[in-house]
């Protein structure tokens, strides 16, 4: 009887090892399953978090930027009724601040399309440019002025 129940303790042993080995995967199993289900609890806590903080900062900054909206467009709305002959005079030759000798190709432009040929002593005075130049076979003494105007001087 002595082999059968060294047979009988060592199955019993075995069955033992395995049953312990089977809780302790099981127990393993679990506790990474509470891991992770707490990380992503974690995590959508975060981000609920972050999106709530974002949207609170939405919302202050739409009505901030309301009341300067207010401001700004009052303040246009100034600049717009102040126009001058110097805002006028400003987009008419200075588009992009054009230098002297951009607004000479500008009045060359001008004289050509005005059909002036034999265009010579073309300089700046002042805001205005002057110039020689042929039409119809007569010369004449020309100013150009910053709003396109082509006027004969004496």
């Amino acid at each position: 009887m002595g082999k059968l129940s060294l047979a009988v303790a060592s199955a019993l042993l075995l069955s033992s090892a395995t049953a312990l080995a089977a809780t302790s995967a099981a127990k393993d199993q679990m506790q990474h399953s509470a891991m992770q289900a707490k990380a992503m609890a974690h995590t959508t806590a975060t981000q609920t978090a972050t999106k709530d903080m974002a949207h609170k900062a939405m919302a202050t900054k739409a009505a901030a930027s309301k009341a300067m909206t207010h401001e700004a467009m009052s303040h246009k709305a100034w600049h717009k009724a102040k126009t001058s002959k110097w805002a006028m005079h400003k987009t008419a030759w200075h588009k992009t601040s054009a230098s002297t000798g951009e607004r000479v190709v500008q009045a060359l432009n001008l004289l050509e399309a005005a059909g002036y040929r034999g265009i010579t002593a073309v300089h700046p005075k002042g805001m205005n440019i002057m110039a020689t130049a042929v039409k119809a076979g007569k010369t004449q003494n020309l100013m150009i002025t910053p709003t396109g105007k082509i006027t004969p001087t004496a």
